[in-house]
């Protein structure tokens, strides 16, 4: 199995997340962080993270993008707006 395909712990916006995968998609962070939101066409995630194991430790993820998880320790924040 390789490394990508194990299971992690993530934390989003302050709290534990269990992830099946450490490959960690744009849409899982914002289901795990708004659960039921990510499809309302009203809203916009914005999604930045730290400490994972890409050699850019940090930034942001963008809509469709994924980065590599650490075992335990990656930390996501995600902001929800409405649009205007």
């Amino acid at each position: 199995m390789a490394v990508t395909d194990q299971p992690g712990v993530i934390v989003v916006n302050g709290e534990q997340k269990n992830v099946p995968s450490r490959v960690v998609s744009w849409e899982t962070v914002v289901g795990l962080a708004f659960p039921g939101e990510r499809s309302n066409p009203d809203l916009t995630f914005i999604v930045t993270y730290e400490q994972t194991e890409q050699s850019k430790h940090d930034g942001t993820l963008a809509v469709g993008g994924s980065v590599t998880a650490k075992k335990e320790g990656t930390v996501f924040y995600v902001a929800k707006h409405r649009r205007s």
